[in-house]
């Protein structure tokens, strides 16, 4: 086995949905330093969504998209997508407590938005069902 190679790790692109505004951020052009907070409970899986339309000028499409979690204890992340003019990434909620995670979207032009979001994982009956794992802290996706 030759231990100098380089290894390539390829992460198929998933996709989600996300019908309402629990969990969409709408991104900001002008109010920079909004998060979008959710709560969620134990288990719950929901697409996290940050749509640029109200941010980028008409013609201007995403380029890359990289999400960030501050602290890797309560939600786990995986599938990205971008999809149109919205960047999208699905969320496992884990264990009780808070996660933040940045959505830095990069466009042709060069510009780059991040928009932050705040999940907080709600107390509640505790049905022995927080066994899911959390991580990973960084998933990125190209158009």
């Amino acid at each position: 086995m030759d231990w100098n190679a380089n290894l390539l790790f390829e992460i198929e692109a998933g996709g989600c949905e996300e019908h309402g505004r629990v969990t969409r951020a709408y991104v900001s052009g002008y109010k920079r330093a909004r998060i979008h907070n959710s709560e969620l409970y134990p288990r719950e899986r929901r697409c996290l969504v940050a749509n640029v339309n109200g941010a980028i000028a008409p013609g201007e499409a995403i380029k890359r998209v990289v999400w960030r979690m501050e602290t890797v204890t309560a939600v786990a992340m995986s599938s990205p997508s971008i999809e149109g003019r919205e960047a999208r990434v699905l969320v496992e909620a884990c264990y009780r407590g808070e996660a933040f995670i940045q959505c830095e979207i990069q466009l042709g032009n060069g510009e780059v938005y991040p928009q932050t979001f705040r999940i907080r994982v709600l107390d509640g009956p505790f049905f022995g069902n927080e066994n899911t794992s959390t991580g990973p802290q960084m998933l990125a996706i190209d158009a």
